[in-house]
């Protein structure tokens, strides 16, 4: 949905009558943090990152990427500012994606193994205990 309606907005046409624009406010922003081994065991990666890139091309901000390859080195990638990270999340990284977000937050999901849900869950503990 969110392509579609970048590329209708970007291009001054009109938003596909079935697209409930309701969902997507004007301020949305969505930052997507996944995770897989390697670029060949990814899941719609190259979507992700396809967006990204019309994103960075139509100089819009509603969408950022950050992938986590456990068995390649971290980069960035220039077209699109996807970060690719090679460290694990942990409670530091998490606090410092959430405090960068601080005020802005309606919704976090977290979807992954069940050791990654329990890391953010920690972490997420932490951060409201330490600073409510």
């Amino acid at each position: 949905m969110l392509i579609l309606r970048n590329r209708a907005k970007s291009t001054g046409k009109k938003i596909p009558a079935d697209l409930d624009e309701s969902q997507i406010s004007d301020d949305f922003k969505f930052h997507l943090f996944v995770s897989f081994q390697n670029k060949e065991s990814s899941i719609a990666l190259d979507l992700c990152i396809k967006l990204a890139q019309m994103n960075a091309k139509l100089g819009l901000d509603n969408f950022k990427l950050t992938v986590r390859l456990s068995n390649e080195k971290g980069a960035v990638d220039e077209e699109s500012g996807v970060q690719f990270l090679k460290d694990r999340w942990n409670q530091g990284f998490i606090d410092d994606q959430v405090s960068a977000y601080a005020g802005q937050i309606k919704r976090i999901w977290v979807c992954g193994p069940p050791v990654m849900n329990e890391i953010f869950d920690r972490a997420f503990e932490a951060i409201v205990a330490e600073k409510g």
